[in-house]
């Protein structure tokens, strides 16, 4: 009997290890005024959680001289270190945000 519940586990132990936890990549940046950004970073992309806003907004890694950029729908959010900009139509809306 003892065999088969090691049978059991062994798998599910294994797919535990697998499970992502999404609070990992969960980083909240305060801006200049108090606002505050929450992003969750993926391999190519980045959701945020705008201030005032109950929805999240997904933006598609782009290529950066330096540090990291997101782009879509005329939003753009660059990250450098542990500061970020976010612009909206090519205007600073947030900046001076840092975690």
């Amino acid at each position: 009997m003892r065999g088969r519940w090691f049978v059991l586990w062994v798998p599910l132990l294994a797919a535990c290890t697998n499970v992502k936890d999404s609070r990992q990549n969960e980083v909240t940046f305060t801006c200049e005024g108090g606002a505050r950004i929450t992003a969750w970073f993926d391999d190519d992309a980045v959701r945020l959680l705008l201030p005032g806003e109950t929805d999240k907004v997904t933006l598609a890694q782009v290529r950066a001289g330096t540090g990291d950029s997101y782009e879509a729908g005329g939003l753009r959010f660059a990250v450098n270190t542990d500061s970020a900009t976010l612009e909206r139509n090519g205007k600073r809306v947030y900046h001076g945000c840092s975690t």
